[in-house]
C-alpha cells in the first residue's frame, strides 16, 4: 500500500505540463455548408478512457479554426485531434415511395506523434473531401513536429 501511495506521489512531481496548439483553414467542396465543424483536440491515456484536451464547435465556411490543450505526463504525451464534418451534407432517399433525408456526418482521426516538449502544427489550407486527407495531414505533422526538436 505503501509503494502505490509513494508511486502515486512521484508520478505527480515528476508529471511535465505539454501544450499541444493547432491551427488551419478547412474546407468542403460543398461551399454553401452551413453545418458547424466539430474539433476535438484528444490524449490517448494508457489507463481508462481517452483525455478531452480542448473542443470547438466552427461555423462558416471555409472553417478557420484554432485549438489548444495541455496535459501531464510523466514521460509524453500522444495526442490526437477528431475531425466531425458534413461536408456531403443531406442526401434524399425514396424509400417505398417515401421520402428520406439522410444527414451523412464524416469523422476523421489524425494522430499527431508522441511527444515530451510543447509543439504547434498550423495544418494550413486542407480540403475535408480530399481522398488523401488524412496522409496529408501525417505528413504534415511529421514535418512540423520534427523541425521543433
Amino acid at each position: 500500500m505503501i509503494i502505490i501511495f509513494l508511486l502515486g506521489f512521484l508520478t505527480v512531481i515528476n508529471a511535465k505540463v505539454v501544450t499541444v496548439k493547432a491551427q488551419g483553414i478547412f474546407a468542403c467542396n460543398n461551399e454553401n455548408s452551413k453545418e458547424p465543424l466539430h474539433i476535438e483536440l484528444m490524449e490517448h491515456d494508457e489507463i481508462g478512457e481517452d483525455d478531452l484536451l480542448a473542443w470547438a464547435n466552427v461555423v462558416g465556411h471555409p472553417y478557420y479554426w484554432d485549438i489548444q490543450g495541455k496535459e501531464d505526463e510523466i514521460i509524453s504525451i500522444r495526442p490526437y485531434l477528431v475531425i466531425k464534418h458534413m461536408c456531403k451534407g443531406v442526401r434524399l432517399f425514396y424509400v417505398k415511395f417515401q421520402r428520406i433525408l439522410l444527414q451523412i456526418k464524416e469523422r476523421a482521426v489524425i494522430e499527431i506523434e508522441r511527444i515530451g516538449r510543447d509543439v504547434s502544427i498550423d495544418f494550413g489550407y486542407q480540403d475535408l473531401e480530399d481522398p488523401h486527407f488524412s496522409e496529408n495531414m501525417k505528413q504534415m505533422i511529421k514535418e512540423q513536429v520534427k523541425k521543433r526538436i
